[in-house]
C-alpha cells in the first residue's frame, strides 16, 4: 500500500499545484462571472487579488490532492489486482475507477467544499482550512460538509469511469499504432489528453451544478441557490437557457484534461522508476 499511496499522493499534490490557477479561473466563471471569457476572468482575478489570487484555496487543494490521489490510486490498483488480466477491458476499468473515485469523493467532501469557497470571489473569507471546518460545522452543521455531494458523484463517477476507461483504451490504440507492446510516455500523454477531453465534455452540466451548490451558502445572491439537482437543472435552463450548461466549458476542458494527464503521467513515471529500482 505504501508505494501506491505515496506515488498517488506525490502525483496529486504536484498536479494540484500546477492546475490551481485554472481551477480558480473556472470557479470564478461558474460562480460569479458566468459571462466572462477566460482572459476576462484572468484579468478579474489579477485585479482583485494580484498574482497570488490564482492560488487561492491552494492549501485545501493540496490536502485534497495529496490524500485523495493517494487513496484513489490505492483503491484502483488494489481492485484491479483482483481481476484476471484476461478479463480487464473498458467496462471493468471504468467500474473500478468509479468505485475508487466514489469512496474518495465521500471521504474528501469537506475539503472540496472549503477549497471551492476559498477560491471563489466574494466567497467565505476562510483564512485557513481549520477555520473553514469550524465555521461550516457551526453555521451549517454536518450536512454542510456534503453540499453538492450528489451532483459531485453524478459528475465525478462518470468522469472517473469514462476517463480511465478511455485512457487505457487510447493507450493501447496509440501503442498499436506506434508498433509498441507497452505504451510510451508520449502515448500515455496523448491518451490522457484525449480521455480527459472526452470525459469532461460528457460530464459538464454536473460540474456547474456541483460548484454552485458548494458555493451557494456563502454567495451574496440567490441565483445559484438550488434545492436539489432537478431544481438546479430547471433554474439554469430558465435563467440562462441551454447555454447555461456550457458555462466555463473551455476552461474546464483545459483544466480537467491537463489535470488528468499530468497526474497519470507523473504516477506512471514514479511507478516505472519503482519497478526499475526493484
Amino acid at each position: 500500500m505504501d508505494n501506491i499511496f505515496f506515488r498517488g499522493s506525490i502525483s496529486g499534490i504536484i498536479t494540484s499545484t500546477l492546475i490551481q490557477p485554472l481551477d480558480v479561473i473556472k470557479t470564478n466563471i461558474l460562480t460569479i462571472n458566468k459571462n466572462f471569457s477566460i482572459s476576462q476572468s484572468i484579468s478579474f482575478v489579477k485585479q482583485q487579488y494580484g498574482i497570488s489570487g490564482f492560488w487561492r484555496g491552494l492549501r485545501p487543494a493540496c490536502y485534497k490532492g495529496f490524500i485523495g490521489s493517494g487513496i484513489s490510486f490505492y483503491y484502483l490498483e488494489t481492485l484491479k489486482s483482483l481481476i484476471p488480466t484476461s478479463n480487464i477491458g473498458f467496462t471493468s476499468n471504468s467500474l473500478i475507477a468509479m468505485i475508487s473515485r466514489g469512496l474518495t469523493i465521500v471521504s474528501l467532501s469537506p475539503l472540496s467544499i472549503i477549497k471551492v469557497r476559498m477560491e471563489a470571489p466574494h466567497g467565505s473569507g476562510y483564512q485557513s482550512v481549520s477555520e473553514g471546518i469550524f465555521r461550516i460545522y457551526t453555521e451549517e452543521g454536518i450536512k454542510g460538509y456534503y453540499r453538492g455531494l450528489t451532483s459531485c458523484l453524478l459528475r465525478d463517477l462518470p468522469f472517473a469511469g469514462l476517463a480511465y476507461g478511455f485512457y487505457e483504451l487510447f493507450s493501447s490504440i496509440f501503442s498499436s499504432m506506434s508498433g509498441s507492446d507497452q505504451p510510451s510516455m508520449k502515448n500515455r500523454t496523448m491518451a490522457g489528453m484525449s480521455a480527459g477531453f472526452t470525459a469532461t465534455l460528457l460530464t459538464q452540466p454536473f460540474d456547474i451544478i456541483k460548484t454552485r451548490q458548494q458555493f451557494c451558502h456563502v454567495a451574496t445572491h440567490d441565483e445559484h441557490r438550488y434545492k436539489n439537482i432537478f431544481d438546479a437543472l430547471i433554474k439554469i435552463y430558465q435563467n440562462e437557457g441551454i447555454n447555461g450548461f456550457t458555462v466555463g466549458l473551455k476552461i474546464r476542458l483545459i483544466e480537467r484534461s491537463s489535470g488528468f494527464t499530468i497526474v497519470w503521467v507523473i504516477y506512471e513515471k514514479l511507478k516505472l522508476a519503482g519497478i526499475k529500482k526493484d
